[in-house]
């Protein structure tokens, strides 16, 4: 036994030192800065079903774990959605053992939680058959934003079912079949690279920073210089901030994100869109009216 349990640690440091497996402070670096992106149960229910809970609660204790998706202002009252992924709370954190929800907040105070967001995927032809994608949408258009406000919440047994564990072990998520095939030994000082990357990049561009009715010099300052801007029809202009770096090693669902900011014919920001309310498309409008 103690001859096959030698064998086995002699084999593992020989798979760390040619690259094949990434060595264990690597592992758990990773390991950690993948669990700063995610939320605990814990911290979730303290916030689910609290109608005097505050969107400022959950932000100060989540961080970047917390993602803007839009703020708008409807019938008077200021709506926030959040979204978060809500990890099972096994050793290891990875995005295959999490759970995703949606967090509206009507005034500062929490609303409501859906599990799924209304679709904005498309069909199209392809090749004698159809495929589908991640369709455009211009940013007058609020349509799936209402559909957010009009939707139920879920109950608090359907919260419970979607965080049950998967059948069988999924404590290492989706890290095991990168291990086994050697491919994050070889490239762990740069995923570990674009991970600290992507938390500042997530850190700054954060549509929860951005309050309704501020200026645009104030939005400026928080984000810097913006990308691109372009006029709309209602008058003003909506003004995007973003940074073009990529990062490929990032999971995609944790991945930073570009920001819309609308501001009316006063400079005042009257929207804010990030996430999924951010449409890749409008980086590349140009300045004049978009249509």
């Amino acid at each position: 036994m103690a001859a096959s349990v030698l064998f086995i640690i002699i084999g593992y440091i020989s798979l760390v030192r040619i690259g094949t497996l990434p060595s264990p402070s690597d592992f758990w670096r990773l390991n950690n800065l993948i669990g700063r992106l995610l939320i605990s149960k814990e911290l979730f229910f303290l916030t689910v079903g609290k109608e005097d809970q505050s969107l400022e609660f959950l932000w100060e204790k989540a961080e970047v774990a917390i993602r803007h998706e839009f703020t708008i202002n409807h019938n008077g009252n200021s709506y926030v959605l959040v979204s978060c992924l809500v990890h099972d709370g096994g050793i290891v954190n990875s995005v295959s053992s999490s759970t995703p929800f949606y967090l509206l907040f009507k005034d500062g105070k929490f609303e409501k939680i859906l599990d799924k967001l209304p679709s904005n995927i498309e069909v199209y032809s392809y090749k004698n058959t159809t495929a589908t994608r991640i369709k455009t949408w211009s940013i007058d258009d609020t349509s799936r934003i209402f559909q957010v406000l009009d939707s139920p919440s879920i109950t608090s047994e359907e919260i419970t079912e979607e965080l049950k564990p998967y059948a069988g072990s999924k404590s290492m998520g989706n890290l095991p079949a990168v291990l086994i095939t050697g491919y994050l030994g070889k490239t762990a000082q740069t995923t570990i690279l674009d991970y600290q990357t992507n938390q500042k990049l997530l850190e700054q561009f954060d549509g929860c920073k951005v309050k309704l009715g501020m200026l645009v010099n104030d939005v400026d300052n928080l984000f810097g210089s913006p990308k691109n801007v372009f006029l709309i029809k209602a008058g003003g202009e909506v003004r995007l901030y973003g940074n073009d770096r990529e990062l490929r090693m990032v999971n995609s669902s944790l991945l930073f994100s570009w920001v819309a900011v609308v501001f009316n014919g006063n400079g005042h920001a009257v929207a804010v869109y990030s996430n999924s309310f951010f449409c890749d498309a409008w980086k590349a409008i140009s300045t004049t009216l978009s249509k």
